[in-house]
């Protein structure tokens, strides 16, 4: 989208050179005046105004898309004994059976870039953490993943 910006600023700058080598003697007043520029919009030519008003709406979407940006950068991450669950999860056979394939099988490697909806309720005593965060993988990684429920 920056690119975008980028090319309709050099168009509308062009414009803009253009109208001020203009050799007539009634050259617009568009750098001086909104209203003239507005006013423009009616002729059958590619205007200022309107190359004005596309570079309006891309600018809001590109704004729209920096403040999604920053809204997804304070998401949680997620808890690393939450990601290695689901990578279990998903190599067993009982489980996911390995049904990712190629590149969406490779996005669990890296957590760098994965958010979370935070379920983790804010104010959680430490003994609650720990044994969520430290007791229960420890749990499962020694004994609890022998242990089978037959269904």
């Amino acid at each position: 989208m920056q690119a975008e910006l980028v090319h309709l600023e050099a168009e509308l700058h062009q414009m803009e050179l253009d109208e001020k080598s203009a050799a007539h003697p009634n050259k617009p007043a568009y750098p001086f005046s909104v209203y003239d520029l507005r006013e423009s919009a009616g002729s059958s030519k590619v205007t200022q105004w309107t190359k004005y008003q596309e570079v309006q709406s891309k600018l809001q979407a590109y704004n729209r898309s920096v403040l999604q940006y920053f809204d997804l950068r304070k998401a949680a991450k997620p808890a690393a004994n939450s990601v290695e669950c689901l990578r279990e999860w998903l190599d067993r056979p009982e489980g996911g059976d390995f049904f990712l394939k190629g590149r969406e099988a490779d996005m669990w490697e890296t957590v760098d870039d994965l958010i979370s909806p935070d379920c983790r309720q804010p104010g959680k005593d430490a003994l609650t953490m720990l044994i969520n965060e430290k007791l229960v993988p420890w749990y499962h990684r020694r004994w609890g993943h022998r242990f089978k429920v037959e269904r």
